[in-house]
């Protein structure tokens, strides 16, 4: 959902579909009720206990959806998932990549990029 959005309303605004774009951010929201639902108990991860795939794919579109702003137009999350995402965004590895994106930023703008 959040890529219809990025294309129609971010990316191609002259194709007047924005309106298809929001209607697929506002499906997401509605789409978190299972992750709102399963968190409410205050489990720190969503699967068996432990950080696993299920927490990367869902922490990603989490991400997603916060640095599109997505959030504050259609959200907020929801209490429990906005702990559970900043718990994601507090992990060693998290970090890391995120550091790592920054550098790959920096090489890129500076033309020292490998791509």
């Amino acid at each position: 959902p959040q890529t219809v959005y990025m294309r129609f309303v971010l990316q191609e605004p002259k194709r007047n579909l924005g309106e298809a774009g929001s209607a697929y951010a506002k499906w997401f929201f509605a789409r978190l009720a299972l992750v709102d639902q399963t968190l409410v108990d205050g489990r720190e991860f969503l699967c068996g206990g432990r950080f696993t795939i299920a927490d990367i794919c869902v922490s990603y579109s989490l991400l997603l959806a916060n640095t599109l702003g997505l959030d504050k137009k259609f959200g907020p999350f929801k209490p429990q998932t906005k702990a559970y995402l900043e718990r994601l965004r507090q992990r060693p590895a998290f970090l890391a990549a995120c550091e790592e994106e920054k550098e790959s930023r920096k090489a890129w703008d500076e033309g020292r990029s490998k791509l």
